[in-house]
């Protein structure tokens, strides 16, 4: 935020005339210095992970009911993400849970903390040893949008699923 820099994936499987659309938008949106860059996903665990990730979503507000609690769509990620682990068991996962700007610093930073331990213990309880895991709660502190509309803040309420050690 400080510098006005932000980074939006659209999805790394598409093409880049795919993605013309998302930048025609960003420009509508009134962002002058849009830039696209593709990158090409070698490592099939990582390609396997983005794939789970494009089919089920990666906001907290879909993983988190009202009172915190795991929702349907959070268990369908969980359990393929146990899958992708016993499926490459050298692959170390980190679970960063972020939020938006709403609330106070402290108050986000303990919410996303708290979610992060809560998705890192369920894939513990489903036999992922905790070795292989990080979880890590960012609060607001790293945004992908600018938190002006609920749509931006929206974006920022998401979880990202991070291979370590690849």
């Amino acid at each position: 935020p400080e510098d006005s820099i932000y980074t939006y994936i659209v999805d790394q499987q598409m093409t880049l005339m795919a993605a013309f659309p998302a930048y025609n938008e960003l420009r509508a949106l009134g962002i002058e210095n849009v830039k696209i860059k593709t990158y090409v996903l070698k490592n099939p665990a990582e390609r396997d992970l983005q794939h789970l990730i494009k089919i089920n979503g990666a906001f907290a507000d879909s993983y988190f009911d009202s009172s915190d609690r795991l929702t349907s769509n959070a268990f369908i990620m969980l359990d393929q993400i146990v899958k992708l682990m016993n499926k490459y068991p050298a692959i170390k996962l980190e679970v960063a849970v972020h939020s938006d700007n709403t609330g106070s610093h402290e108050t986000s930073l303990a919410l996303s903390q708290s979610r992060a331990h809560l998705l890192i213990s369920y894939l513990i309880n489903r036999g992922i040893n905790s070795k292989r895991l990080v979880g890590t709660g960012f609060g607001g502190s790293k945004p992908i949008a600018p938190n002006n509309t609920e749509r931006d803040r929206k974006l920022n309420r998401r979880i990202d699923f991070i291979l370590l050690n690849q």
